[in-house]
């Protein structure tokens, strides 16, 4: 028995070692697959010494008899030394959780209230901003070649940039086996960022997803409701296997939000008119999802992955149609979809992908005679209608796509305005824009100069939203 779990252990460990993902990186400062190496061979190495070494047995107070070897006491010091080492080992965990959350927390928060006197409140603005942006936070131990990837120093410097936004959809900040995603969250409270919701893990799925989406929404906006999935669809042979990816969707009230429109502009609306667009389109939808990763060093190309991305795309439309069947407001889908828009490095034109990215979400829904049914639970007309999806980026840049990561444009801000009272933004200071977040010499100078030259490897995007008029 004892043969076959060790067999099982080390399989399971050569899976991991055979992965694209672990050929760059380094884990606690170790190459990927050196770690994978020892944590495979170390362990298996000494369970099989305890076992069968006749000297190392009779020193732990085994006897052998019949090839076999058992202990002469009731309970061996095998098994008490084990148990002082998962002690101390809880010990350990338990310490670090105490401590050094603390000062993680006080220094986020501190960087929060300096930044807070630059805030304007959000009832003096005609216009909602929003950001998607993939904030490269990946789970503790896991960095670049250099084994640094300065995760805390980038989100105390992200802090001091983001006040002046409205709603948030972060990827890759991730809440698993660290407090990292919720002292950034906590301090932006002091921003403005009274709501929140982030894509949890989902451990019962096979295999479990033991580590979260990475997937956070913040607003200063009440969130009314919230919900997810995670994708069915997925690489097994990647370790995107274990991660929770999938869509994050947050219902977002936005009463309050204009209190400078004119007078003028209520009388143009009979009661009626008024009443029905308040019950029909109350709320802002908003979606963010993180979708299969690939196309890297260690990938073939992009293609490789389509397929998954693609059930993974449809998997969300059916999602969004499912969650804004009771409400006509806006929608707005955002994420790092790892689908490049560009056709190349230097041709910026539409690719292949984009173009059916685009087609598949404005597509019918699967399940169109359930959302029908469910639909005329709220409304007396059952119609459901696809999604008339704009690219902001796109739009905001005649058409092109600008670079996001690296070379390609894989961060999207797509919106819906259904028969909402908002807008987006398209002409002037005002239209959608990337943001690169560079970080400055003085910075570097203060944390450190090996700081890489943006918050990110990824660029935001961020889009505008103003009232619009409907008479």
């Amino acid at each position: 028995m004892l043969e076959w779990l060790i067999l099982s252990y080390l399989s399971s460990m050569f899976w991991l070692y055979l992965m694209p993902q672990t050929r760059e990186g380094a884990v606690l400062g170790v190459g990927t697959r050196k770690f994978i190496v020892w944590v495979a061979l170390f362990p298996s190495s000494l369970v099989f010494s305890l076992e069968y070494n006749p000297k190392i047995c009779r020193w732990l107070g085994y006897v052998k008899t019949s090839n076999i070897y058992f202990s002469c006491y009731s309970f061996s010091i095998y098994y008490l030394l084990c148990s002082i080492l998962l002690f101390l080992l809880f010990c350990l965990f338990i310490g670090l959780r105490v401590l050094f959350p603390t000062s993680r927390y006080l220094k986020y928060q501190q960087m929060a209230k300096e930044a807070t006197q630059s805030i304007s409140t959000i009832s003096s603005k005609p216009h909602i901003r929003l950001m998607s942006y993939n904030a490269f936070c990946r789970p503790p131990g896991i960095a670049g070649d250099s084994g640094e990837d300065f995760k805390d120093e980038r989100l105390l410097l992200l802090l001091k940039r983001i006040g002046y936004l409205d709603i948030i959809c972060f990827q890759e900040l991730f809440d698993a086996f660290c407090n990292r995603r919720k002292a950034f969250v906590e301090a932006c409270k002091l921003l403005g960022f009274q709501y929140e919701c982030f894509l949890p893990r989902n451990c019962l799925r096979i295999p479990p997803r033991i580590i979260d989406g990475g997937v956070t929404i913040m607003s200063k906006f009440p969130i009314v409701y919230t919900n997810y999935i995670n994708y069915r669809h997925c690489v097994y042979s990647t370790v995107d296997s274990f991660v929770g990816k999938g869509c994050l969707y947050a219902r977002i009230s936005l009463t309050g939000t204009f209190p400078n429109q004119t007078s003028n502009e209520s009388h143009n609306r009979t009661c009626k008119e008024e009443e029905s667009i308040v019950r029909r389109a109350q709320y802002l939808h908003v979606f963010s999802s993180h979708m299969q990763a690939g196309d890297r060093i260690g990938y073939p190309h992009e293609s490789y992955h389509a397929r998954i991305r693609i059930g993974q795309l449809e998997e969300m439309r059916d999602f969004i149609h499912w969650n804004i069947v009771d409400d006509d407001g806006p929608v707005v889908i955002t994420g790092d979809w790892n689908i490049n828009a560009r056709t190349s490095m230097e041709n910026d034109s539409d690719s292949f992908w984009y173009q059916d990215l685009m087609e598949r979400l404005q597509d019918s829904p699967s399940s169109l005679s359930l959302l029908q049914q469910r639909r005329a639970q709220y409304f007396q007309d059952n119609k459901i209608y696809n999604l008339c999806l704009k690219d902001l980026l796109s739009l905001c840049h005649h058409g092109r796509h600008p670079i996001t990561d690296g070379t390609k444009c894989i961060d999207y801000v797509l919106f819906d305005p259904r028969k909402g009272t908002l807008n987006a933004a398209i002409e002037g200071t005002l239209k959608t824009f990337i943001e690169p977040f560079r970080i400055t010499q003085e910075e570097k100078e203060m944390y450190s100069f090996q700081l890489p030259n943006t918050l990110s490897d990824h660029y935001g995007v961020v889009a505008t939203f103003v009232r619009m008029n409907r008479e």
